[in-house]
């Protein structure tokens, strides 16, 4: 959107241009993006729907609006924020016409006759910002239903797999075979069956993850410290949280680093010989930082993870 305005501004000349959003309703409009204007209005200038806005009567028409005078504009009341602006002159489009999302405007100060190029222009940079928003939005919704289906099958999984399996371990150690052989047998199923329950409370963690998207990043990562000390009651596994981690939920940037985490710590048991593993989480330079150390015989696979920190409520 940022990218969009810019370009209608320089191409047609004008001081103004902005994306206005239709909110939940329809009733009100927001103006998303912009430039041009004083700081402040973009993100939080609301202006009305229907005949109280340019942008709203323009949803109406649902074709391009021009507007050669705004202080003679009769179609629509003008809005206090072009009013203010100074602007004189203007032109709107909606982008995305099966499913509306807003409109993108150009605002002058001084009075200008657009030409039919240029209303032709508009609407081509409103049809690419609407197959681009249609894009983002189609990709959200796959992965809300992404999401959802992995936390049913974890909550399947650990309501019924799980429970079958624990099940199914205290019934064989009721077993109490004679011969040798038989005894053997039942010591091979139970150590397999003792592996199983860790490894299936992993697969439970990592695809309830989805599902815990409101719980701060802190206790997640206690839980996958504790689910795999419960892997391996041999190792000594510890954590430390520094200065300056949110102890708040951060989103699927916190659960990305979550597994990546995880992985880093199943290597290090599998594969180090360790008998100690400490995992360090800090802030610094703005960036969220993840370090998996232990004292094993050395494995190469193990760097520092750096992902950019995300504040928790930007849009």
């Amino acid at each position: 959107m940022d990218e969009a305005v810019a370009l209608v501004a320089r191409t047609l000349d004008a001081e103004y241009s902005e994306v206005v959003e239709v909110l939940s309703g329809g009733e009100e409009l927001l103006i998303v993006a912009g430039v041009g204007w004083d700081e402040g209005v973009v993100g939080d200038t609301i202006v009305g729907a229907g005949f109280s806005s340019q942008a709203g009567y323009t949803l109406i028409s649902e074709e391009p609006v021009i507007v050669e005078d705004l202080a003679t504009e009769s179609r629509f009341e003008p809005p206090t924020i072009l009013v203010e602006h100074g602007t004189v002159s203007g032109m709107s489009v909606v982008h995305g016409q099966q499913r509306p999302f807003g409109v993108i405007c150009a605002d002058t100060t001084s009075r200008r006759t657009f030409t039919s190029d240029d209303v032709t222009f508009l609407q081509g940079v409103a049809n690419v910002l609407a197959t681009a928003i249609e894009r983002k939005r189609a990709e959200q919704e796959i992965e809300e239903v992404r999401e959802a289906e992995r936390s049913r099958i974890a909550r399947d999984l650990h309501d019924e797999a799980l429970q079958e399996l624990s099940g199914a371990l205290v019934d064989a150690q009721r077993v109490q075979p004679k011969d040798p052989a038989s005894v053997r047998l039942l010591e091979r199923l139970l150590a397999s069956l003792d592996r199983m329950g860790p490894q299936l409370r992993g697969a439970v963690y990592e695809l309830g993850l989805e599902g815990e998207r409101e719980r701060p990043f802190s206790e997640l990562l206690e839980d996958l410290m504790d689910l795999h000390r419960s892997m391996a009651p041999e190792l000594a596994i510890s954590f430390d949280l520094g200065d300056g981690v949110v102890d708040e939920p951060l989103g699927r940037m916190g659960r990305e680093l979550l597994r990546i985490i995880g992985e880093a710590l199943t290597n290090a048991r599998r594969h180090s010989g360790a008998r100690n593993i400490r995992v360090t989480v800090r802030s610094s330079g703005g960036k969220l930082l993840a370090e998996v150390s232990d004292d094993g015989r050395g494995y190469a696979g193990l760097p520092r993870i750096v992902l950019p920190r995300t504040p928790v409520n930007s849009r």
